[in-house]
């Protein structure tokens, strides 16, 4: 089988549980421990591949997340008790990440490896707190697992403290002069939303009220938010607001604590927002609808943008930012939106790849991030958009294999099947792994990998072709 991408497709023959069986079955390659999945840590917002020669495909906390969420929804709507078991094994996952001074290791993403709590940041924290907040509030948790959340959290929330809170970044050097944790919004508002969700489950709203709201504060005054363009500064950088693919996150987090605070300010931001995401698109080279990486403001005057700034084109966010604009429409019907998602609906099919990926990104400077895919290359999200997007009539996936997928663009090619995986540059091996193993990376063309035979992947079952 030979398909060169992109191809001119309705998504309603893309978006199939056909698909959804196919792009499970690709996920769950990469298992490699209850509620573990590995992963090539390929950041394509930021270009960053350097995981790669640190010989590391293991997991990181936040994808424990994802995993949840997709394994809940299926259980809840087929009955099968594999996903229960993957919920739980989700949970017990990330109690065993927890160290003992309260800290999450594996909680640093695309600079993983990570055996410590204190090589991390915040979001990277907080994020396996909102997770195992929305276990233990879900009906069908294990009880013996939901009696341990808390106490595990109370013990995180000590460390919090003392390593993360005012911590600052790189360009906001500590301690923070306002409050917050690290002065970027995406990454401060999924603190804050774990503090709304301890408030709502627990009865106790007290670190909210001393945490949560005055930085929730900072973060709707002007220094950060800019109601004219719908856009925030992210906070790590002079004159740099939030790029498009993060906005999913801003959204989502504003939404929980709109409804726990009930401040009627909070819908009137997240509107703005969500409807200022459609000034990100444009037409891209490959004659198809796009949303731009972000903008550049004027340093002095944040009622207009300066411009925008085209690529890297993040795919690997559509899935979740094209719900947030569905649910922008459906509160805001407006006929020239709804084209331009069914536009960008038309974009995101023409890229899902044989085995149910998308590319990480498209335009890039390195064609990495076009190729390789992996759970938290947009998979996961890809993963939730097909489940959501099924609605009645989801099935449990099936167990569909694609084959071994060599993937081209620019010289560089991916091979991948259900054991392993190889980049190469030109016919020339630069790195292979083998997927149940967090270690098992190689680099050059003379390493081999105990327990696999990396002659297999030159079989080639599906050849697919990036043209743009």
């Amino acid at each position: 089988m030979e398909q060169r991408y992109p191809r001119r497709v309705d998504p309603n023959t893309v978006f199939t549980q056909e698909t959804l069986d196919r792009l499970t079955t690709s996920i769950m390659f990469w298992q490699q421990g209850p509620g573990n999945l590995g992963a090539l840590h390929l950041h394509a917002c930021w270009g960053v591949t350097s995981v790669l020669t640190r010989r590391y495909h293991g997991q990181s906390i936040s994808m424990g997340r994802s995993l949840l969420h997709g394994a809940m929804r299926l259980f809840e709507a087929t009955g099968n008790l594999r996903w229960k078991r993957m919920a739980d094994d989700v949970i017990t996952n990330i109690l065993f990440l927890q160290a003992p001074n309260g800290g999450f290791i594996h909680a640093v993403a695309e600079l993983e490896p990570a055996y410590v709590p204190e090589e991390t940041c915040t979001i990277h924290q907080f994020l396996p707190i909102l997770t195992l907040l929305e276990y233990a509030a879900w009906a069908h948790g294990d009880h013996d697992l939901q009696a341990r959340i808390r106490p595990a959290i109370d013990r995180h929330w000590e460390w919090s403290l003392g390593y993360l809170w005012r911590s600052g970044n790189a360009w906001q050097h500590p301690p923070l002069e306002f409050p917050g944790w690290c002065g970027v919004t995406n990454q401060d508002l999924v603190a804050i939303t774990s503090l709304v969700l301890y408030a709502q489950l627990y009865g106790d709203a007290s670190r909210f009220v001393e945490f949560g709201e005055p930085t929730l504060e900072v973060y709707l005054g002007p220094d950060y938010y800019f109601p004219a363009i719908g856009l925030m500064e992210r906070g790590d950088g002079e004159n740099f607001v939030e790029r498009t693919g993060y906005y999913s996150v801003v959204l989502s987090t504003l939404e929980t604590i709109r409804a726990y605070t009930g401040r009627e300010q909070l819908q009137e931001v997240i509107d703005n927002i969500a409807g200022h995401v459609f000034d990100a698109i444009f037409t891209w080279e490959d004659g198809q609808s796009h949303l731009s990486w972000g903008a550049e403001t004027w340093p002095d005057d944040k009622t207009s943008v300066r411009r925008w700034l085209r690529t890297p084109i993040t795919l690997n966010g559509y899935p979740e930012t094209l719900k947030d604009m569905q649910r922008f429409l459906a509160r805001h019907p407006d006929e020239t939106g709804a084209a331009q998602v069914a536009q960008l609906e038309r974009t995101l099919a023409s890229y899902v790849f044989a085995d149910g990926t998308i590319p990480g990104a498209l335009g890039a400077t390195d064609p990495i991030f076009s190729i390789v895919t992996s759970p938290v290359s947009g998979a996961l999200a890809m993963w939730l958009f097909l489940i959501d997007r099924l609605g009645e009539e989801l099935r449990s996936p099936a167990h569909a294999p694609t084959g071994c997928i060599h993937r081209v663009k620019d010289g560089l090619k991916w091979k991948s099947n259900e054991r392993m995986w190889a980049i190469e540059k030109d016919g020339h091996r630069l790195f292979a792994g083998l997927k149940l193993n967090p270690g098992a990376v190689v680099i050059g063309p003379d390493e081999t990998i105990a327990g696999g035979d990396l002659a297999e992947l030159d079989r080639c079952d599906v050849l697919e072709t990036l043209e743009f």
